[in-house]
């Protein structure tokens, strides 16, 4: 359901779009950059998020000036006309105080109006935001944001997608959605004329002023700011705590958004956020599935597909499993008992051991186990320990089964054997993993 939006006038004469969602006292996101109130609402993970805060505070969105909803033509804003855009929304509340959410550019904006209006700020949030760039950069991070800015001036798509990239180099949606997602959401014009301000503004002056409680989030492997900008938000305002997330997603509500979210419910006065629940995940893979195609041909293959995708369901099903989503010629399924996942790894094994003896084709079978708490997002998970199965699987022997030491030791007086452990380098990890192959089970 779209949420209603609402326009304030600024100062200066343009119309506003603001939209607000939760309940308790305003937090008003300030992010005057590429938004858009209906495109970012409809994403799974910001709308996630956002509902995260909804039973602690009253989230308020707002287009600044030549983004989204807002008046489309206006001159190129200045930082003290974005700020008439913030003011004129928290006018409109009518809200004596209000808790302040400074978003990447929109850090300098918040800074300055706390600073100005102290009397209205209540709390500060700046998050993988900074006071200044043209001091914080290395040589070769301005020769990027250069770059970037010719881009922007001769070819936006194309700088549309590096900033996309930089911004989250894996997101959950493919990044042709997000820069069309971009490119709808501000004029290349003004997009252009926005990166340049960023690179020229300079509010460490105003640190000191700061008299509200305030936190600020970074990524430190965040490619867009580098987390000396965080370092010196904290060290300039009095009695700011800084809070270090982990991953390479700059925005909070992407990647692992778990942290962030508790530490801001938290630092408005809310119950953390509930911890994601330990389970264990279920890779599996047929072996050779691409020349069993070949082989057989499509028709012949994708029936045997589609019974291996049944035996697994089934097998899940039977051990208190949940099938979260099909991989091609394999699944991921979850279970709330390591055991339980052991038992309907082996029940697969075993039953496909009984179809080859008697079908004209056999199949093999990978399978992976890890536990550990992945982040639910929409009807996928997230997370190291979805990774690490799927690579588990991937390093499995045709018809074995690898479960990680956290598995073993969950299993450990369930009567389960084990082969000898093995170190196995995975993709993506920097060190050797301590894996398992299971033998068989109890009895």
């Amino acid at each position: 359901m779209a949420e209603p939006i609402s326009f304030a006038r600024s100062a200066d004469g343009h119309a506003i779009a603001y939209s607000a969602s939760g309940a308790g006292p305003a937090l008003v996101h300030v992010r005057p950059w590429i938004t858009h109130l209906e495109l970012m609402w409809a994403e799974p993970s910001f709308r996630r998020f956002i509902d995260g805060l909804g039973d602690v505070c009253t989230v308020v969105r707002y287009d600044g000036r030549g983004n989204g909803l807002s008046e489309r033509r206006v001159p190129p804003p200045t930082l003290e006309d974005l700020g008439r855009d913030l003011a004129a929304v928290i006018d409109a509340l009518g809200d004596e105080r209000v808790h302040l959410w400074g978003s990447s550019f929109g850090g300098p904006v918040a800074i300055a109006y706390a600073a100005s209006r102290p009397e209205q700020v209540d709390r500060l949030i700046l998050e993988g935001s900074f006071a200044t760039l043209r001091h914080e950069l290395t040589a070769t991070e301005r020769g990027t944001m250069v770059e970037v800015g010719r881009l922007l001036q001769t070819s936006p798509e194309v700088a549309a997608t590096a900033i996309s990239y930089i911004t989250d180099p894996t997101p959950n949606t493919r990044h042709e959605r997000r820069v069309a997602r971009l490119m709808e959401s501000i004029e290349p014009e003004m997009l252009s004329h926005l990166y340049n301000l960023a690179g020229r503004i300079d509010v460490r002056s105003l640190l000191a002023q700061i008299s509200a409680p305030t936190l600020v989030m970074h990524r430190p492997g965040s490619r867009v700011f580098p987390f000396s900008c965080a370092r010196t938000l904290a060290a300039g305002i009095p009695g700011a705590q800084l809070v270090a997330l982990d991953g390479a997603e700059h925005n909070p509500w992407e990647g692992d958004h778990a942290v962030a979210l508790s530490a801001m419910r938290t630092f408005l006065g809310g119950r953390p956020a509930r911890a994601p629940a330990t389970v264990t995940l279920l890779f599996s893979d047929l072996v050779a599935s691409t020349e069993l195609l070949q082989r057989l041909g499509d028709t012949a293959g994708a029936k045997i597909f589609r019974e291996h995708t049944e035996l697994l369901r089934r097998a899940v099903d039977h051990h208190g499993g949940n099938v979260v989503k099909r991989l091609g010629d394999g699944i991921l399924a979850t279970f709330p008992s390591a055991s339980a996942a052991v038992h309907c790894a082996l029940a697969v094994r075993t039953e496909l051991h009984a179809r080859n003896s008697s079908a004209p084709t056999a199949v093999q079978v990978r399978i992976g186990l890890a536990a550990g708490e992945p982040i639910p997002d929409d009807d996928d998970l997230l997370g190291s320990v979805v990774h690490l199965a799927a690579r588990l699987c991937s390093a499995a022997h045709p018809n074995e089964i690898l479960v990680t030491e956290a598995v073993c030791e969950l299993v450990n007086a369930k009567g389960f054997r084990f082969d000898p452990a093995r170190m196995v380098q995975l993709k993506g990890f920097s060190h050797p993993v301590r894996v398992w192959p299971v033998d068989s089970a109890p009895g």
